[in-house]
C-alpha cells in the first residue's frame, strides 16, 4: 500500500490542539499541586497534576477535546518535577557548605 492510497482514505490525519483546553489543563494541574494539602510532603506535589492528567485522559475517551487538557496537566507535572529537582539541588548545595 502506498502513501497516496493512505492519504486518500484519511485526508486530514493531524489534529490541532485547542489552546483553551490546553491552558485550562495546565492551570488545573497547577491548582492540584498547590502547597496547601502537601505542605510537608512537597516532594510529592507533582502527583496532583498527574492525577488531573489521568482524569482528563479518562474524560478524553468520551470527549476528545479533554486530551488537550491532559497535555496541559502533563506540562504542569513536568514543571512540578523540574521545580522539585531544582529545590533538591539547592538544598543539597546549601547543606554541603
Amino acid at each position: 500500500m502506498s502513501f497516496e492510497r493512505e492519504s486518500q482514505l484519511d485526508p486530514n490525519p493531524s489534529r490541532t490542539a485547542d489552546p483553551r483546553f490546553l491552558i485550562g489543563g495546565y492551570f488545573l494541574g497547577l491548582v492540584a499541586m498547590s502547597p496547601a494539602p502537601l505542605a510537608y510532603y512537597w516532594l510529592f506535589a507533582p502527583v496532583g497534576a498527574l492525577l488531573v492528567a489521568v482524569g482528563s485522559v479518562l474524560l478524553g475517551a468520551v470527549r476528545p477535546r479533554f486530551i488537550d487538557a491532559a497535555l496541559g496537566a502533563l506540562l504542569a507535572f513536568v514543571f512540578g518535577v523540574v521545580t522539585v529537582v531544582a529545590m533538591l539541588l539547592v538544598l543539597g548545595v546549601s547543606q554541603g557548605r
